[in-house]
Order: C-alpha cells, then sequence, then structure tokens
C-alpha cells in the first residue's frame, strides 16, 4: 500500500490567525503612538501661539504705557493710554484696530497707581490657561 505525501505548500490555518493577530496588534500600536504624537504637538503648538500673542501683546502695552504721563492712563476692563486703547472684543485683545491676542483672551484687567500700571490677561486654549501678569512704570 502506497500512501500519498501531500507536499506542504503554504500556511496552516493556525498560522494565518497567529500572523493576522500579530499585525493587528502592532497596526494598534503605531496607530496608538501616531495619535498620541499628533495630540501633544498640537497641544504643544496651541501653547506656544498663545504664550507668543501674550508677549506680542504686553510689548505693545509696555510700549504706550512707557510713552504716556501717568495722567494720561485710563484703567479698568480696558487699558487706555494717550496713543492707543487696549480693550477686549469677545475672545480676542484688540489694539488701533487689530487683534493683538486672537482668540485665546478669557480676561482683560489693568489697575493702576501713582507711578505703575499693572495688566493682567487671561488666556485659555482647549488644552491649556495661563494667567500673565506684569507691572510696567510710567513716565511722570
Amino acid at each position: 500500500m502506497k500512501l500519498n505525501k501531500q507536499s506542504k505548500r503554504g500556511f496552516t490555518l493556525v498560522e494565518l490567525m497567529v500572523s493576522m493577530v500579530v499585525l493587528a496588534l502592532l497596526s494598534l500600536t503605531i496607530g496608538s503612538v501616531l495619535i498620541f504624537t499628533w495630540t501633544g504637538w498640537h497641544r504643544a503648538s496651541d501653547s506656544v501661539a498663545m504664550q507668543r500673542d501674550a508677549s506680542l501683546a504686553m510689548r505693545m502695552i509696555a510700549k504706550e504705557i512707557r510713552a504716556s504721563d501717568s495722567d494720561d492712563i485710563e484703567v479698568g476692563n480696558y487699558l487706555k493710554c494717550s496713543n492707543a486703547t487696549f480693550s477686549r472684543s469677545g475672545d480676542d485683545l484688540t489694539y488701533k484696530g487689530m487683534n493683538v491676542v486672537d482668540g485665546w483672551l478669557d480676561g482683560f484687567r489693568s489697575t493702576a497707581t501713582a507711578t505703575n500700571v499693572t495688566v493682567q490677561l487671561s488666556l485659555k486654549s482647549s488644552h491649556d490657561d495661563a494667567i500673565i501678569t506684569a507691572t510696567f512704570y510710567t513716565r511722570n
């Protein structure tokens, strides 16, 4: 009696199932890393943009305050100097008709003494919050 030897070509069902599970786990791992990286980049990008806008606003505010006499400065939920006014418009800080803080502003407040002006910016993004307070000395 002769037995037919079957050739051992192809993969068994178990080998195919194991390789599919390994491939699925690898795909999930790579996808998770990509999503985590993209989320981290997006948060960092928002934070940098928010800090950039706040820094620009504070430089402009400092310039206007230092160029103004203390008698010419009005404070409150806005800041009026001799040549310009900073005010809140929704979630923007406007200065001479342009948005200085664009979409991040959560609050704006200024107070004054005889020699200085304190400005507080509250900023908010979808991932980050910041409160920036600075004191500027006026020209007497």
